[in-house]
């Protein structure tokens, strides 16, 4: 049987939201997720807690909703981008990936923190991988090899970029995904360079 469908929210109800996820990445400027109570929020929101109860039914939903949004402008700039270009070189999505990064910092922490960014590592696997399988074919990797490289390259980007964040970004931007890119093509040219035979002794 088919769930029905979330009426789309009102003006006033948009407004109301905004109000109490903006006052959530206010608070957690000063402390962890799990210290924030119901009452600051709602006292930060400029809303009752009946209004609260009437949008989300706990602080946890506040941040899936911020997790969902901002994963979603993580992946915008897919959009309309040439992935097969960008399988063969991921500098502009690394370099969309900081900048959102950057002008997020409290968003960027909560993906992390909530441990949204394993849907993120998933998403990021399931999007490339044809196009890096493509890539592949081509050089005659076998595809084991492709998805070994490919977890290591996504979950060792996503854990550079924890690091990064939770530091407070204690490297410039630039010099972070000159960095990133440079382990990812390394990481495929091992691949490439793993399958050309031995020397002979």
């Amino acid at each position: 049987m088919e769930q029905n469908k979330e009426k789309p929210l009102d003006r006033r109800q948009k407004k109301t939201r905004l109000a109490i996820q903006t006052a959530l990445m206010a608070l957690m400027k000063d402390k962890p997720l799990e210290k924030i109570t119901i009452s600051e929020l709602t006292a930060t929101a400029d809303v009752n807690r009946k209004t609260f109860y009437n949008n989300y039914s706990s602080i946890q939903d506040v941040r899936k909703e911020l997790n969902a949004q901002y994963v979603d402008i993580l992946f915008s700039f897919m959009d309309n981008a040439d992935l097969d270009a960008l399988a063969m070189d991921p500098t502009p999505f690394i370099t969309h990936l900081v900048t959102a990064m950057v002008n997020q910092p409290i968003r960027a922490r909560l993906v992390f923190e909530s441990g949204e960014h394993l849907y993120l590592a998933e998403r990021t696997k399931k999007l490339i991988l044809p196009y890096l399988a493509k890539l592949a074919a081509k050089q005659n990797v076998p595809a084991n090899l492709l998805n070994y490289t490919l977890e290591y390259v996504v979950s060792g980007t996503l854990a550079i970029l924890n690091t990064w964040v939770h530091a407070d970004y204690p490297i410039p931007p630039k010099q972070l995904e000159q960095m990133m890119t440079a382990l990812i093509r390394s990481s495929a040219a091992i691949v490439i360079r793993s399958e050309e035979p031995e020397a002979s002794l």
